[in-house]
């Protein structure tokens, strides 16, 4: 943070991660979009080693993964196809729940007869992000348990398409049986860390305009 705006320091780089140059931007309005983690990142270690002054104590609190979690059916009685294609192709919401379900795509290999289907609901809890110094890197703080709701409403979904369509669960079988997400949400949350435009809480035109919010 500079008295009339902020300077930027970025490292170019090739495949192999070597610095081949240094570059510093200059801006009087600087707008942080680098995905979730990055931005957490960015942001949270500049409040640590103070290169930017105000950012708010709520900054990284908030992080969510959107409730995602994949299943999968087999021996639904069709072939499928070993290589599935995406985008999904349905989306089935069930609003008692909450869950959204879709299709998505999926490399099996060979012909299974299977679908892919990704639950995504809301989380009942929330966790966070700091910065670990020593590692030079951002840390994520969460519990299975905030979204072990949004996993049986997922299950519950793939159990009713079974019973009604046919077909078996085969997520264990596909080693899809763990928490995932594409997701990740938070840290910069609106109406705490920012205003509903983006813009930083105690830092003056420094906006966020990624997942974070």
């Amino acid at each position: 943070q500079e008295a009339d705006g902020f300077r930027v320091e970025v490292d170019v780089i090739d495949e192999e991660g070597v610095v081949m140059e240094v570059k510093t931007f200059r801006a009087r309005r600087l707008f942080v979009c680098a995905g979730t983690a990055n931005t957490n990142a960015l942001l949270l270690r500049a409040r640590d080693e103070r290169t930017i002054e105000g950012l708010p104590d709520s900054l990284g609190e908030g992080f969510g993964n959107n409730g995602q979690h994949i299943r999968a059916r087999q021996n639904v009685g069709v072939d499928t196809g070993a290589y599935q294609a995406g985008p999904a192709c349905l989306m089935l919401f069930d609003r008692e729940m909450p869950i959204a379900m879709e299709n998505g795509p999926a490399p099996l290999g060979s012909e299974m007869q299977a679908l892919i289907g990704t639950g995504q609901g809301i989380p009942s809890g929330r966790g966070r992000f700091t910065w670990d110094a020593e590692e030079g890197k951002v840390v994520p703080h969460w519990a299975p348990e905030y979204d072990a709701e949004a996993a049986a409403n997922t299950q519950t979904v793939l159990d009713r398409l079974n019973a009604t369509n046919g077909g078996e669960d085969a997520t264990s079988m596909l080693g899809l049986n763990v928490s995932i997400t594409f997701h990740p949400l938070g840290g910069c949350v609106m109406g705490e860390t920012t205003d509903l435009y983006g813009r930083m809480q105690g830092v003056p035109n420094l906006y966020v305009i990624d997942g974070s919010l």
